[in-house]
């Protein structure tokens, strides 16, 4: 089953990358009139990084997150089980677009300085770059519900969590506001690291 899925296109990467693919095509780099041949070697590496990295699809699927970049070679995929903890963060512009390692862990991004930085069980790290953090989030977090078999202890905070998980959120106009933190009095501390 399909909780949540988001595509988010990479404009700057797109658009940047376009017109040096139709110059280099064109042979317009190249010196001579005779020897108007397009380098073959830049061209296959300009379409290859357009490829791989022109968009960045996040999923969650049953029991696991799934990020992919471009045409789906390049993946990151875990469980759902793995995941510690979550947090909306706002990037730095020099970590730039594409795979790089941060301080969150190694940052996938295609556009926009909006992630979520995913901490596992084991300690290891990592970001998706996304338009759509608080969704992300709230996806994350009610799957993990679901899959606990507690849909009803903790809600998605946005609108447009709402929208991708309309079933469990026809209970929130019901469920009091205080039931977070009463659960939270009552045992002493959340199940959430993040939280």
């Amino acid at each position: 089953m399909n909780r949540y899925e988001h595509t988010q296109l990479g404009h700057v990467i797109i658009w940047s990358l376009l017109p040096f693919i139709v110059l280099v095509g064109s042979g317009a780099f190249v010196g001579s009139l005779y020897h108007r041949q397009p380098p073959l070697v830049v061209l296959i590496i300009l379409v290859a990084a357009l490829l791989l990295f022109y968009k960045l699809t996040i999923k969650i699927e049953d029991e696991t997150l799934c990020a992919s970049l471009g045409i789906g070679i390049i993946r990151k995929r875990i469980r759902l089980a793995d995941i510690a903890g979550r947090e909306t963060i706002r990037i730095r512009w020099w970590y730039g677009w594409g795979i790089h390692l941060t301080p969150y862990g190694w940052l996938y991004n295609v556009s926009g300085f909006d992630a979520v930085a995913i901490t596992l069980r084991d300690g290891r790290k990592f970001a998706l770059g996304t338009n759509d953090p608080g969704g992300l989030t709230a996806a994350i977090q009610l799957s993990r519900q679901l899959q606990a078999g507690s849909p009803r202890r903790l809600l998605p905070s946005t609108p447009d969590a709402c929208t991708t998980l309309s079933a469990a959120c026809e209970t929130r106009s019901t469920r009091p506001k205080f039931a977070r933190h009463s659960l939270r009095a009552r045992h002493g501390k959340s199940r959430f690291a993040s939280d």
